[in-house]
C-alpha cells in the first residue's frame, strides 16, 4: 500500500496548528471560576418504610433501628432508632451516623419487620432514599 508523502506531511501541518491555536486560547484567555453554591443540603439517610409493594403505600410510627456492621455481623446494640414521621419517613442526620459505613436497617411495626443492609457514604449533600418494605 502506498502512502502519499504530501497528503501525510499536510496532515501533520494540520494537526499542529491546531494544538497551537487550541493551547493560545487556553492559555490565552482570562478564567476566573467562582463557586457560586445556591444552596447546600446536608447529607442525610431518609429510611421509607413501605406497607406494601407500592412506593405510596407509607407506614407512619414504624420503629428503624440501625446496626453498623462488622466482620461478624450486625452489632447486637443499634447504633440509632428513629419512628417514621407521618410520610413514613425516618431521618437520620449526618451527625447521628458519624461516619461512613455498612448498615443493617430493621423496621418494625407490632409483628410485621422488614430488613436489609444499605452501604451508607456520605459522600455528598443531599438525601440519600432506602427503601424498605414490612412483611
Amino acid at each position: 500500500m502506498k502512502y502519499n508523502l504530501l497528503n501525510l506531511s499536510h496532515m501533520k501541518f494540520l494537526f499542529n496548528t491546531c494544538i497551537v491555536a487550541v493551547l493560545t486560547l487556553v492559555v490565552g484567555c482570562d478564567r476566573v471560576f467562582e463557586n457560586e453554591i445556591v444552596s447546600s443540603v446536608p447529607p442525610e439517610l431518609h429510611v421509607i418504610v413501605l406497607g406494601s409493594d407500592s412506593r405510596n403505600d407509607r407506614v407512619a410510627g414504624a420503629s428503624v433501628a440501625l446496626y453498623r456492621m462488622t466482620e461478624d455481623g450486625p452489632e447486637a446494640t443499634a447504633w440509632v432508632t428513629k419512628q417514621t414521621n407521618a410520610e413514613g419517613e425516618a431521618v437520620f442526620t449526618q451527625a447521628e451516623l458519624a461516619e461512613p459505613g455498612l448498615f443493617q436497617v430493621i423496621a418494625t411495626q407490632g409483628s410485621r419487620k422488614g430488613e436489609n443492609t444499605i452501604k451508607y457514604l456520605l459522600l455528598n449533600d443531599g438525601q440519600t432514599l432506602h427503601f424498605i418494605q414490612l412483611a
